[in-house]
C-alpha cells in the first residue's frame, strides 16, 4: 500500500476543491471519471480515482481542504467519510494551535 503524499497543483483547477472551500461542503467521489467535479488534470497527475474533500476551518476561517484518495474507484462508507472529517477536525485543533502561538509570540 502506498503511503500518504503532498503533491500540490493550483486549488482553482477542480470545481470539487472549489466547492468545499466554497461553500464549506464535504464532497465525496465514488469514481472520478464519472464526476465532472474532479478536474481532468488532478486525475492524472495524482492518480485519483475515488476521493473525499473536507474543509478545514479555524474559527469561522476556511484554512484549505484535506483530500483522502484512492487510485481505484471506491463506494466510500459512513464510516470512511467520517475517519476523513476526524483527521480534518485534528488538523483544524493544530492549526488554532499555531495560530495562538503565533498571536502570543507577537504580543
Amino acid at each position: 500500500m502506498a503511503g500518504p503524499t503532498t503533491q500540490c497543483m493550483p486549488l482553482d483547477t477542480c470545481p470539487a476543491v472549489r466547492a468545499c472551500i466554497g461553500r464549506g461542503d464535504t464532497i465525496v467521489v465514488p469514481d472520478a471519471l464519472e464526476d465532472e467535479r474532479v478536474a481532468d488534470r488532478a486525475i492524472e497527475r495524482f492518480k485519483i480515482r475515488a476521493c473525499v474533500y473536507v474543509p478545514l476551518r479555524v474559527g469561522d476561517q476556511r484554512e484549505g481542504i484535506v483530500i483522502a484518495s484512492f487510485r481505484t474507484a471506491h463506494p466510500w462508507s459512513s464510516a470512511e467519510v467520517a475517519a476523513v472529517r476526524k483527521l480534518a477536525r485534528g488538523a483544524e485543533a493544530m492549526l488554532a494551535i499555531r495560530d495562538e502561538a503565533l498571536v502570543r509570540s507577537s504580543g
